[in-house]
């Protein structure tokens, strides 16, 4: 390249560089005919043109930086193509590597302190080992599907821990009755009974709150009334979006936002002051697992009016890699979030209206809401002229210019797509301070300015998805079906579909889950049994060697007695013949002998 390689000085080494790269540029520069290199021109005619122009030298191409920009800008768009790949390839092996293996022998369970339709919850203790020290834990005997709830606890331990009880294990626990398969046994580490739901029944509330969200009453501050329930009521909507926001942000969507569901935990966290339980419902938009929505799982007085996270032309989560692929187009499309965003416009309204914290008159309210078009700004001109039964939650919402009024206004909505995301509705002006809250709610507002294009564009891709990957029945036909045909024999098919791993990707994965735990049982039994093995051959040639030592000692020993026994009758002989030599006198250096004998008894 006629560059010099060799030792540069140091002052030169800059000079030394560029050279190569300009002799670089050269060399790699394709070979022409001299006439169509350089267009029929000579070499003075191209000294004269730009440096870029000769390919001598690389400019910047800015269609290469928007390109890498924009495949960055899609990969960690929510819900994470890439955050996804490196936690599903990578963070979970290693995560169930690490993870303690909890068997139903170390629980020992304790009084009940739930139940429902598909699964009962024990407070129990767990043996740490030793059979001395104990952990509080939670267990949470699941009949159906606990493999989702399984999977969701595992990526939420994760990726945003402190939103979520503390995860330990999850395993099929010993089968209760016969031709029923076994429930699934999880366990949480403890942290608490109460939940909303149980602070909201309280009348003191929100005043019960006030200590454990803002560390002292509110009753020494000069505050109206309302205004002191506003700020309580104000910062726990401010934590239940600041959570759901990170959930989402991880393509999980819970489908079952309410105040049962929100656990309060007892110790003090500086991170989050309650936590989401309950995720059997949710499903994770990131690779499809539980994505076919169970209606019946859906709570009525908090769930939405639209009964599905996506479209009904879309099909059944496709393979792994595609979904993976198409998440963010189809979660940008359809905004399957929208669907947890109108459970916490119920939240917010029973928080503030006390009448409407009994079930009975929360579905009255569901009803009446339906008839007037899920116009919230409607429900209120309906209720002002009320009694002061509804006074106390007109109050809260009218402060600050009707801020609150404009945030329901954005969280229930009969159309999901005109519904505000969690990240946008935690910087609202009614639950935040920032001055810079309303530019969000105006950002969100922009994707709504062509809704009959974006929603032909969702219908399109669902469609060609349909068509392409043949993956079975839609949603709607499945509802049609269960509409048509309202035997039991419709629930027995659902959950034969359910638990069959062919077509529930759930129960595909907790099926794997467990081989690779029996693997690594497999292999852990194998490396205790060469363990077991080696330790036996150790102690078997330690046995023999303290055998050889032992025959060792008693052969000196018994070497030791005799020589003492020889020892002993040759002295006996010796005085009997010293003595009876005394006696004759026939030999005058007796004492002398008798002498060096009594010397060598006691030497």
């Amino acid at each position: 390249l006629g560059v010099r390689v060799g030792a540069v000085p140091l002052h030169g080494a800059v000079d030394a560089l560029e050279s190569l790269r300009h002799a670089a540029v050269l060399g790699l520069e394709p070979l022409y005919m001299p006439c169509s290199g350089l267009k029929c021109g000579d070499i003075v005619y191209r000294s004269t043109l730009d440096p870029v122009l000769r390919l001598e030298e690389r400019a910047v191409n800015p269609y290469s930086i928007a390109l890498g920009v924009g495949v960055a800008a899609y990969l960690f768009s929510t819900p994470g193509i890439l955050p996804g790949f490196l936690d599903y390839y990578f963070l979970a092996p290693l995560f169930s590597l690490f993870r303690k293996k909890v068997r139903a022998s170390d629980i020992s369970l304790g009084r009940t302190i739930g139940t429902g339709g598909f699964g009962r919850v024990y407070r129990a203790t767990l043996e740490n080992g030793g059979g001395t020290a104990t952990t509080d834990i939670v267990v949470k005997k699941a009949y159906e599907y606990g493999e989702a709830e399984a999977w969701m606890n595992e990526r939420l331990e994760r990726v945003c821990p402190n939103r979520v009880p503390k995860f330990m294990d999850a395993f099929e626990g010993p089968a209760e009755k016969k031709n029923q398969r076994p429930p699934l046994w999880l366990v949480w580490q403890f942290e608490g009974e109460g939940t909303l739901a149980d602070a909201i029944q309280e009348r003191n509330f929100p005043e019960n709150l006030e200590e454990p969200f803002f560390g002292e009453s509110l009753s020494g501050r000069s505050l109206e009334e309302s205004r002191r329930r506003g700020l309580v009521i104000r910062r726990v909507l401010k934590e239940v979006l600041d959570a759901i926001s990170d959930i989402h942000a991880t393509g999980i969507v819970h489908r079952d936002v309410k105040p049962q569901n929100i656990l309060l935990p007892s110790s003090k966290s500086k991170t989050s002051k309650l936590k989401f339980i309950d995720f059997g419902a949710a499903a994770d938009l990131r690779i499809g697992i539980n994505y076919l929505p169970k209606e019946f799982l859906l709570d009525p007085r908090y769930a939405p009016p639209e009964k599905y996270i996506m479209s009904t032309s879309t099909p059944k989560a496709p393979p792994t890699p595609v979904a993976a692929a198409l998440s963010p187009v189809l979660w940008t499309l359809n905004r399957p979030d929208r669907f947890d965003m109108y459970s916490v416009g119920i939240l917010l309204v029973q928080m503030c209206f006390p009448s409407l914290r009994r079930d009975n008159q929360l579905i009255a309210f569901n009803r009446q809401l339906e008839k007037l078009d899920y116009d919230i700004l409607k429900w209120r001109d309906v209720i002002a002229s009320k009694g002061s039964s509804f006074r106390e939650g007109i109050d809260i919402l009218d402060m600050d210019g009707g801020r609150g009024w404009d945030l329901l206004r954005l969280l229930i909505n009969g159309t999901p797509s005109k519904r505000i995301s969690a990240s946008a509705a935690a910087l609202h002006p009614f639950v935040s301070n920032n001055g810079l809250g309303v530019v969000p709610v105006l950002l969100e507002q922009v994707g709504d300015m062509f809704p009959e294009d974006i929603q032909r564009q969702s219908e399109w891709l669902a469609d060609k998805m349909a068509k392409e990957a043949n993956l079975g029945l839609t949603e709607a036909k499945v509802e049609d079906i269960r509409l048509r045909n309202k035997s039991r024999s419709v629930r027995e098919r659902e959950m034969q579909q359910l638990f069959d791993p062919k077509s529930s990707r759930t129960v595909a994965w907790w099926q794997g889950r467990g081989r690779r735990r029996e693997a690594e049982a497999e292999s852990a039994s194998k490396v205790l049994k060469r363990r077991k093995e080696t330790n036996l051959k150790d102690n078997k040639k330690s046995k023999m060697m303290m055998m050889k030592k032992k025959q060792q000692k008693q052969k000196q020993k018994g070497q030791q007695e005799r020589s003492q026994r020889l020892f002993n009758a040759w002295q006996w002989k010796a005085q009997k013949t010293v003595s009876s030599l005394t006696k004759k006198g026939g030999i005058p250096f007796a004492s002398l002998f008798e002498g060096l004998l009594q010397r060598g008894s006691t030497g």
